[in-house]
């Protein structure tokens, strides 16, 4: 009975040592910087969140920007096909992004942006982003 109780310790052992010593995760791979504007009606949103959603249904992620007061914005992506969302800017505590009072961070810029274009199953945004990144986005949302 005592053998019984070391054979299955060092079994247990030897299973957890090996599956330690498996091999090294991969890197995440490189992000290339994506610069773009916002419009609606020829004129700029802004204070809106951008989000860069891998087409990939794989790969989980999503890459974020706000945009500013001029409607640019500036995400950090790896390469790749992505549908685009635009959201109302998380306002934190203390401000909000704008570095103002709360009332222009989601009220203007929000109010610009229809429906469709806030989830990623209906919005008709997408971009490709490819080695060395973009800097000539235009997302129109007329």
């Amino acid at each position: 009975m005592i053998m019984r109780g070391w054979v299955f310790v060092l079994l247990t052992g030897t299973g957890l040592f090996l599956g330690c010593s498996g091999k090294a995760t991969q890197p995440p791979p490189p992000r290339e910087p994506v610069r773009g504007k916002v419009l609606a009606g020829g004129r700029p949103v802004a204070f809106v969140l951008v989000a860069f959603h891998p087409v990939d249904p794989a790969d989980p992620n999503r890459y974020e920007g706000g945009t500013e007061k001029d409607g640019v914005f500036t995400v950090e992506c790896p390469r790749g096909s992505y549908k685009v969302t635009i959201n109302a800017l998380p306002v934190g505590a203390g401000g909000d992004a704008a570095g103002g009072n709360l009332s222009g961070a989601d009220v203007g810029g929000l109010k610009q942006v229809p429906d469709n274009f806030r989830k990623k199953a209906t919005t008709p945004l997408s971009a490709d982003v490819p080695e060395g990144g973009r800097k000539d986005l235009l997302f129109n949302l007329n």
